[in-house]
């Protein structure tokens, strides 16, 4: 989830967003607010996980 306290904050991080995402599109929130500290411009929340290790293959019935 994206918060920011205005779009025109927010426009100039596109460019670093795509690069660090490069072909990935993660589900994603936007909210335009106003954010509790006047020098904080915007936050990002994320959540990332690990893939889990292989599982071994199940007999099937």
């Amino acid at each position: 989830m994206i918060v920011s306290g205005s779009t025109e904050d927010f426009q100039p991080c596109w460019p670093t967003l795509r690069r660090c995402f490069g072909d990935i599109r993660p589900a994603a929130t936007m909210l335009v607010c106003g954010l509790s500290d006047s020098r904080t411009k915007f936050e990002i929340e994320v959540y990332a996980r690990r893939p889990a290790e292989p599982r071994p293959a199940t007999a099937a019935y």
